[in-house]
């Protein structure tokens, strides 16, 4: 699932998947707000559940969504 999580990362925010270990949202320039939106979306198609605004917004990291994973479906 990680590599997925990464490769998701790597096409929404336009960096190298070695680059989706380090970023988060509001420090790199292509994590935007459009750009976290396509995000969510992308996680919720894999996953296959909807994720609602409040965990949404806890989505910063590729940690934040493994963690976020673990919450959905634990």
């Amino acid at each position: 699932m990680i590599d997925k999580l990464k490769q998701i990362m790597s096409d929404i925010f336009e960096v190298s998947l070695e680059q989706t270990d380090e970023i988060r949202y509001g420090q790199h320039k292509n994590w935007d707000s459009m750009r976290h939106f396509l995000l969510i979306l992308a996680l919720e198609d894999l996953w296959g559940k909807e994720i609602d605004e409040k965990t949404a917004a806890k989505i910063k990291s590729l940690t934040d969504m493994i963690t976020c994973y673990d919450d959905l479906f634990n």
